[in-house]
């Protein structure tokens, strides 16, 4: 993938102009975090760092292919319409870009259910460790399993999950 300049600094840049890029990286990476899509583009621009001019350029072309419905928005992630949510395994990417604020609940999501299904019911804690090794994490710290607990706890409230007799989630079949 290239990062056309148009011959400007890529401060200089109109959301426009920048709006393909972004969206080809949402398509293929979606959901992500906006800081992970700031730098991938700049990681295509070969810039070795970034700054204010250019945060802003970036957050502006990212509120423009929203705003033009060419990508959708929850909270810090952004995803294109005919996304399909898979979980990703994150093993080769840095240790910054595997932390779990850089992990779409969505996704987690999708890793719960899938360690589920293969085990019909699972402690708590044993799926949140196993749904974050799918995702490519391999080391689960405190702040990971407060951090899925808390989405588990909003699953089960949706009536997605239920814990069982043996204090066990499962899966709420529709």
């Amino acid at each position: 993938m290239e990062l056309n300049l148009f011959g400007k600094e890529l401060h200089e840049l109109t959301s426009q102009e920048l709006s393909s890029s972004i969206v080809e990286i949402i398509s293929i990476e979606g959901p992500i975090h906006k800081d992970i899509v700031i730098h991938r583009i700049i990681e295509l621009s070969s810039l070795n760092r970034t700054g204010n001019r250019i945060n802003r350029t970036i957050e502006r072309a990212l509120q423009y292919v929203v705003r033009k419905k060419f990508v959708m928005q929850s909270n810090s992630f952004y995803f294109t319409e005919s996304s399909i949510i898979v979980p990703r395994n994150r093993s080769n990417l840095s240790l910054n870009e595997r932390a779990y604020e850089y992990i779409s609940d969505l996704e987690f999501i999708e890793a719960i259910k899938l360690i589920i299904e293969k085990s019909f019911s699972i402690p708590k804690e044993k799926a949140i460790s196993n749904a974050y090794n799918l995702l490519g994490i391999s080391r689960v710290t405190k702040n990971y399993l407060e951090h899925g607990s808390k989405i588990i706890d909003q699953l089960i409230k949706k009536k997605g999950l239920k814990i069982n007799a043996m204090n066990e989630l499962e899966l709420i079949n529709d």
